[in-house]
């Protein structure tokens, strides 16, 4: 168990207050910034216990699966995570989630990680996930990675991968060169 010093009296007190997440911030372009309380153990970090949610208690959800926590401190109370795209193309597909703070909401579960003194971050249920303080828009366009021409009907046919997700009706065939 951990110990804080008392300034003044010379006695050890342990430590008996649980971390929590006091902020979180998405970036769209693949980030996602988290501010506890206090510092914690990044080393221990399970990202899987962290959902995204369109609201509480939403039917939409996305948990982190294929994202990593960036950065080489071992102990911080700001964490930066990586989102992968795994991760982020369903968020980026549905149109009425991560649009405003409003409907971006975290979830932690039990096991996240826990401060120096190993006690755990207190856990955030979907019922009173914690609303977003900043939503930061993706400002980088979409890129071609591969294309296929099909001309082998009468119709032809070409077909575009992205490296990310689009809007396809926004789509505009006539803007080609």
């Amino acid at each position: 168990q951990g110990y804080t010093l008392q300034v003044g009296d010379g006695n050890y007190t342990a430590d008996v207050v649980n971390p929590q997440l006091a902020s979180f911030s998405l970036n769209l372009g693949g980030a996602l910034l988290l501010t506890f309380t206090e510092p914690i153990l990044l080393s221990s970090f399970n990202l899987s216990e962290i959902t995204l949610l369109a609201a509480r208690n939403s039917n939409f959800s996305q948990q982190l699966t294929n994202s990593f926590v960036l950065g080489s401190n071992v102990v911080s109370d700001l964490v930066t995570i990586q989102i992968d795209s795994l991760d982020m193309s369903p968020i980026k597909l549905n149109q009425e989630f991560a649009t405003r703070t409003n409907n971006t909401f975290i979830s932690l579960g039990p096991a996240l990680t826990a401060d120096v003194f190993d006690l755990p971050v207190i856990e955030i249920s979907s019922a009173t996930a914690l609303e977003a303080s900043t939503i930061i828009a993706d400002t980088v366009r979409p890129t071609v990675l591969d294309t296929i021409l099909d001309i082998s009907s009468s119709i032809g046919q070409l077909e575009l991968s992205f490296d990310e997700p689009i809007i396809s009706s926004s789509f505009n065939t006539t803007a080609f060169v």
